[in-house]
């Protein structure tokens, strides 16, 4: 290892700035950022290269401690950072509904004890709360940073006790981490995306840079080409790259190694494109850009989720000043007077007392809120009324989990209906309006005494030979194979209920303010498994309709289709929450018999031309749900919608009627 002088470098704080831009203007939607997200990675290889720097010329000097090291990190991290979750804890309070600030509070907890990115990852099944909806995801990167860092000052004090060259093992772990990323990105992503195993060869490339084995002695010239190139590659990842791009794998080299080019040219002179980087303006949102960092996103979900629909121009840039703003004020006032202080507080033992405390105080409250259900005794009983807290499906209240591939294989199913020993007459297959209406179907199979199955996967269209050309849900065509399989075999099976988000597939896009997460857009790309020409995805779903129907139907099935629930587009619970507390004035949410005819037409288009070809039936929820003019979204003081397009349980029992025309042996 070379000897390691650390010395202050502005263009490190110009890069910085390089990173926050994009990243803030990407949250804000900004179209020619789309992929602003690079910024994060460029983000890890600088502190991989600044903290392994730190790291070794501590070591070189004898200096170095453990203890020493975690205490510049807790005056780094923490103070910002737990000032703004005391602040969403605050304003999730006087904001949130019970269900949204339940979700805080699993992240105030996961966040405090650095494991956001843990949760986040296990948070990414299909009926949790949409990720880019929650106001401390973006901390998931802090987590992968501390992470690493618990464990890398660990392996350098272990290694310079040996022989083992410090450079080979760092090389060899970069290597590991980068081919395994390369391989989950397509087989696993979310995983890839959150997991700091998967994250840690960025970190490690500027380790590389820190450990000094790369000679620097170049010219200017070559300097200045180098350094302009890793500009360049990090600014055409930021404007080429998108939320469909395969990053964590081949990709995000490009902005990885543009970082480490830009780090690598100025390490021991100044190139003019470095020099230019270090000016005063520019260093200086380098050095705020913790606290920018920090403060942006919490503030851009916050601002979307008082105005429910989509956030004007004007909007957004008033909420990026205020971001910038709050991180001014938090530098000048939290992340400096920490960092600078001779205070005994701030130093030593007490130090990590007051950040125990701190974690403690935070971690706990983060419980706090999500065992009472968000404090669910904030809101009247007319709130919790018209809020239908109880009238959830999602993963904390569900009876029947989702039917995952190996359910599917394995064909153990969740029964519904009559409890007693009966055998299932019925099988009701969906997505996830198929949750939402499992209670009226369990209703109304209890009256008759019958059994039933209950077959639901989330974003997986009930149908045979289709494809979702999403990466999460690649297993959508297997699953609905096996369930045909079982359908076919189960001789006891008389009736098939056939239940989905029909105009989802149809139309291939999500309806009006419905909020999207990391991995998709609004659009949903199908096709079909047996056919390589290009099709609509009306066509795709039409043909994998009338195949599904007509494999049941040669099996001796009775087919019932379940027509399509009217879709608002807006948060219902949310909007009237909001409403009921003075924060929002109120406004139209209930769609129009109108809208309902234009989202659903090609449904309803395609539902009839299965009738007249197959003998199927069909019952239409709007009936049960809509008149000549409007569609309900409230009855009797209560929400009929758990968010912007799933009945609640209150919601789905008002359609019990329409239901009872269904046949179930």
């Amino acid at each position: 290892i070379a000897s390691v002088i650390l010395k202050y470098r502005p263009d490190i704080d110009g890069l910085r700035t390089i990173a926050v831009i994009p990243v803030v203007l990407f949250h804000a939607g900004v179209p020619a950022f789309g992929g602003g997200y690079i910024g994060v990675d460029v983000f890890f290889v600088i502190s991989g290269y600044l903290i392994t720097s730190l790291i070794l010329s501590q070591q070189q000097r004898g200096e170095f401690t453990l203890t020493w090291f975690y205490e510049r990190r807790i005056r780094r991290i923490f103070p910002a950072l737990f000032v703004v979750m005391f602040s969403c804890v605050i304003a999730g309070w006087a904001v949130m509904t019970p269900n949204d600030y339940k979700s805080l509070g699993g992240s105030i907890f996961a966040t405090s004890v650095f494991l956001s990115n843990v949760l986040f990852w296990a948070r990414s099944g299909y009926f949790e709360p949409q990720a880019e909806q929650q106001p401390l995801l973006h901390t998931w990167s802090l987590a992968v940073e501390e992470q690493f860092y618990i464990v890398f000052p660990i392996l350098i004090i272990l290694l310079t006790r040996t022989r083992i060259s410090l450079f080979r093992v760092v090389v060899f772990l970069a290597l590991v981490s980068f081919v395994v990323a390369s391989i989950l990105v397509v087989s696993s992503p979310i995983s890839a995306f959150y997991l700091a195993p998967f994250r840690a060869w960025e970190l490690l490339v500027g380790s590389l840079l820190a450990i000094k084995t790369i000679p620097f002695g170049y010219g200017n010239r070559l300097r200045n080409l180098l350094s302009l190139s890793g500009l360049s590659m990090m600014f055409f990842a930021v404007y080429f790259y998108s939320k469909e791009t395969l990053f964590r794998g081949i990709s995000a080299i490009l902005p990885a190694l543009g970082a480490a080019l830009f780090i690598w040219a100025g390490a021991d002179s100044s190139p003019f494109v470095n020099r230019f980087i270090s000016s005063r303006p520019i260093v200086f949102v380098g050095q705020i850009s913790y606290s920018l960092y920090l403060w942006h996103f919490v503030l851009l979900k916050f601002g979307t989720y008082l105005i429910i629909t989509e956030m004007t121009a004007v909007q957004t840039g008033i909420i990026l000043i205020l971001s910038a703003i709050c991180a001014v004020l938090s530098w000048l006032f939290v992340e400096r007077p920490v960092r600078r202080s001779s205070l005994p507080i701030f130093s030593g033992r007490a130090l990590f007392g007051v950040a125990g405390l701190a974690i403690a105080i935070l971690s706990l409250t983060g419980v706090a809120i999500r065992s009472t259900n968000g404090f669910e005794m904030r809101l009247t009983e007319e709130q919790r009324r018209l809020i239908d807290t109880e009238g959830r499906t999602d993963s904390d209240n569900r009876e029947c989990p989702p039917t995952t591939l190996q359910v599917a294989k394995s064909h153990i199913f969740c029964k519904i209906g009559n409890e007693h020993n009966i055998t299932p007459s019925f099988l009701a297959w969906g997505d996830s309006h198929g949750f939402a209406l499992a209670p009226a179907l369990d209703a109304v199979a209890k009256e008759r005494g019958n059994a039933g199955f209950l077959v639901v996967a989330g974003g997986c269209p009930p149908l045979i030979d289709i494809v979702r050309e999403n990466l999460e849900l690649r297993d959508c065509e297997e699953i609905s194979q096996n369930v045909l399989k079982f359908i076919i075999a189960e001789k006891s099976i008389k009736s098939v209920i056939i239940i989905a988000r029909w105009a989802y597939y149809t139309n291939g896009v999500s309806y009006k303010y419905e909020p999207t997460n990391l991995f998709n857009t609004k659009h949903v790309l199908l096709a079909n498994k047996s056919m390589s020409e290009s099709r609509s995805t009306q066509e795709v779903v039409a043909i994998s309709l009338e195949r599904t129907v007509a494999d049941l139907l040669a099996a001796g099935k009775q087919v019932w289709i379940v027509g399509p629930v009217p879709e608002i587009g807006i948060n219902v619970p949310k909007a009237l929450y909001l409403t009921s507390v003075g924060i929002r004035k109120e406004f139209p949410i209930a769609p129009t018999r109108e809208e309902f005819n234009l989202r659903q037409g090609n449904v309803i288009q395609m539902i009839r031309a299965a009738m007249t070809r197959y003998s199927i039936r069909v019952v239409w929820p709007d009936k049960a749900l809509c008149d000549n003019k409007l569609c309900m979204v409230v009855s009797n003081g209560r929400s009929l919608y758990q968010d912007d397009n799933h009945l609640s349980k209150y919601g789905a029992m008002l359609v019990k009627p329409v239901l009872e025309e269904v046949q179930m042996e």
